[in-house]
């Protein structure tokens, strides 16, 4: 990860098992739509070999094969400049540059410490459109996990990435940001 981590490994886990169990129960509430369900997944400073050769690197990860076989999948990317986590992410998100969308760091310029080292989590920070604007304008549902920069996204289901202190209260703020319920819903699941 690219980004700062605190909190115990029993959060990190529980944070990841999160994910995953929103992931499916996620997909498993769009296969209901008409349209083919789009699940777009980025993980963080995962090199498509890892997958692609994942035999060669003794990695057991039948998901993520699936998705080669049944569904579409990057070779390879192009980074942008800067290639830290926020600009890219927001990059794969909304195909623009990092100067064409102004996330242009992880954290926001600060200079005087205003912020207290606070980062690129807010939409409302994107310049133009995203994946989630196209998909929410066209009627279909929307969910997002834990992707950067989604705080305040106009999507059906939100689970914002976000962290401040490392401290419960944390954890009080994702639920105050997140659709009302769903971590709750999603952590019970888990």
């Amino acid at each position: 990860m690219t980004h700062r981590r605190t909190g115990s490994q029993t959060q990190s886990h529980r944070r990841w098992g999160l994910i995953a169990c929103s992931c499916a129960l996620l997909a498993h509430s769009v296969q209901a739509q008409e349209a083919p369900a789009l699940i777009f997944i980025g993980i963080d400073g995962l090199r498509p070999d890892y997958v692609l050769e994942a035999d060669r690197y003794g990695l057991k990860i039948p998901n993520l094969r699936r998705f080669l076989v049944e569904g579409a999948h990057a070779t390879s990317v192009t980074g942008v400049t800067p290639a830290v986590t926020y600009p890219s992410f927001t990059t794969l998100i909304t195909g623009r540059s990092p100067a064409g969308h102004s996330v242009v760091a992880n954290q926001t310029f600060d200079p005087l410490g205003k912020n207290q080292n606070g980062w690129y989590w807010y939409t409302e920070d994107v310049t133009g459109e995203s994946l989630w604007d196209v998909a929410a304008a066209a009627g279909r549902t929307v969910a997002n996990v834990h992707w950067p920069v989604s705080v305040g996204a106009k999507v059906t289901w939100n689970l914002p990435q976000l962290w401040r202190t490392g401290t419960p209260d944390d954890r009080k703020l994702l639920r105050a940001l997140s659709t009302p319920g769903l971590e709750q819903e999603l952590e019970a699941a888990v």
